[in-house]
């Protein structure tokens, strides 16, 4: 992402490291993670992201504490995608 399109956004994405399942179009689920997370957005690390106008589902898992994490059902269309030429945790969706 370019320091412009950061600029941009209208609020603070707070780093995070949460598991996801996401789901493509054809309803495959894909396990991952969220590494920043916000109201209106999120970037989720993966080795095979999305196209950019894509909508999917996901299950967001967000610990409470060390015993016990909640679910969250959540939906989203996808905005950018970035691949590298190499396997990378700045893939992604």
């Amino acid at each position: 992402m370019t320091q412009e399109s950061v600029e941009r956004r209208c609020e603070f994405r707070f780093p995070v490291v949460l598991p996801v399942e996401y789901f493509t179009p054809d309803n495959s689920g894909i396990l991952s993670y969220v590494l920043d997370l916000s109201e209106n957005g999120t970037f989720i690390s993966s080795d095979d992201p999305l196209v950019p106008g894509s909508r999917f589902g996901g299950h967001l898992t967000v610990p409470f504490d060390y015993e016990s994490s909640k679910i969250f059902r959540t939906h989203g269309t996808v905005t950018w995608n970035r691949v590298q030429p190499f396997r990378s945790k700045t893939n992604g969706t």
